[in-house]
């Protein structure tokens, strides 16, 4: 028996998301050409500016019904695990 690929394939990309606009314009991209989700990364010093990666996802979910979230890297040992928790159940 052999399974279509197309149902099981989903299609995602990483970017930053480095203020509100673009944000906004990431999203609309995204659903305009059927993207299933959208992955932050995560770094302390970076050539560009890179917010932190759960506000990202959290401005981007607000914007959006039907794609996913996600962090490509997270770096849990550079924070308080405390915090992290907090922000992840809110």
């Amino acid at each position: 028996m052999t399974l279509p690929l197309a149902s099981e394939l989903k299609f995602g990309f990483i970017t930053i998301m480095s203020n509100p606009e673009m944000c906004r314009s990431t999203v609309a991209l995204a659903e305009r050409f059927n993207y299933d989700s959208i992955w932050v990364g995560d770094h302390v010093e970076f050539p560009v500016p890179i917010l932190d990666p759960l506000l990202q996802i959290a401005q981007a979910a607000g914007m959006s019904d039907k794609l996913m979230f996600g962090t490509g890297v997270y770096l849990l040992p550079m924070r308080h695990v405390v915090h992290v928790a907090k922000q992840l159940t809110s």
